[in-house]
């Protein structure tokens, strides 16, 4: 009679499965996949127009320059078909404003504002989350009581009062609340600073009691130091996640400002390109007045929301096979 013998197989630790988890996610994001590169590719079609803004040669064709007239003789009676050319890919507008041009130039106030107030944002609040993260005690409980009540703040009440106080006055008279393009980050970002003060608190907590972070300390490192040698970098990268993200809603933001009509001021504004398209005899006349700065708004906001996602399932990836 064959006796078969069993072989006992070692159980898998948890460790070796928490390994091997870790192992098969890095390699599922290892791929972005085409979307992403697609999303990459759009952004980097809305920073060319807003590197090169009047030098492209479609932005000649100045919007915040009335021509006068219609192109091609068209005039507010007729379809919105007739606006069309191989000079106006996009078309015009009733004024015969080309909105391909309108496009690339309102591409330079959206993304200034977005970065402006994202970086001004992590610079003021990520400077004090990292603080608060890392000092604890009386600092943190201050800066967050600080940063709640910030929060706590109606945004659009805060801008308009902003602007308000902003606003240049002839004879007592105020000239509006159209402003400008810092002024309008500086706002923005005032209002970003709790959100973002949260965040980076909350990463700095993560690695403050870290290997590294403990080394440098008994090696009589002083805190700014640690701050800045050890925490910030590994911070950073889930900063860039998330600010990839905040700039798309900055870009919202901005644009429902100046379709309000607070906003860049006389500047081209793809908010304000959907306001002067969105009237009811507008949008049944020309509707794509409307709807191609609508068009690549959403774009935008879609392509940064995107990749800030996959940046950030990337970064959680790799912090799980630590």
């Amino acid at each position: 009679m064959a006796i078969v013998s069993e072989q006992i197989i070692p159980a898998k630790t948890a460790q070796d499965q928490a390994s091997e988890t870790a192992m098969k996610a890095s390699k599922a994001g290892r791929s972005f996949g085409r979307f992403f590169w697609f999303c990459s590719a759009w952004i980097g079609m809305i920073v060319v127009f807003a590197v090169l803004g009047k030098f492209l040669p479609w932005a000649k064709k100045d919007p915040d320059y009335l021509i006068g007239g219609y192109i091609q003789g068209t005039e507010p009676g007729k379809g919105w078909k007739d606006t069309f050319s191989m000079n106006h890919i996009l078309g015009t507008d009733e004024n015969g404003n080309d909105l391909l041009a309108g496009i690339t130039l309102g591409a330079r106030n959206s993304l200034t504002i977005a970065f402006a107030t994202v970086l001004l944002g992590f610079l003021f609040g990520g400077g004090l989350g990292m603080i608060s993260g890392y000092a604890r005690g009386k600092a943190d409980t201050v800066l967050s009581f600080l940063a709640t009540a910030l929060q706590s703040f109606p945004p659009l009440l805060f801008i308009l009062l902003f602007l308000s106080v902003t606003t240049k006055t002839t004879d007592g008279v105020a000239e509006g609340l159209n402003t400008n393009v810092w002024k309008l980050s500086f706002s923005l970002a005032v209002l970003s600073i709790p959100s973002l003060f949260r965040i980076v608190r909350a990463s700095t907590m993560l690695f403050a009691n870290r290997e590294f972070v403990v080394a440098a300390r008994s090696m009589g490192a002083k805190r700014g130091r640690i701050l800045l040698r050890e925490i910030f970098p590994n911070v950073a990268k889930p900063m860039l996640a998330y600010g990839l993200v905040a700039a798309g809603s900055v870009m919202v933001i901005e644009g429902a400002l100046s379709y309000l009509g607070v906003g860049v001021g006389d500047k081209a504004a793809w908010g304000k390109m959907i306001q002067s398209g969105s009237g009811f005899s507008g949008i049944k006349r020309s509707p794509h007045v409307a709807f191609v700065p609508m068009f690549f708004l959403f774009m935008t906001v879609l392509a940064f929301n995107y990749i800030g996602d996959q940046v950030r399932a990337r970064l959680e990836v790799k912090q799980a096979g630590i």
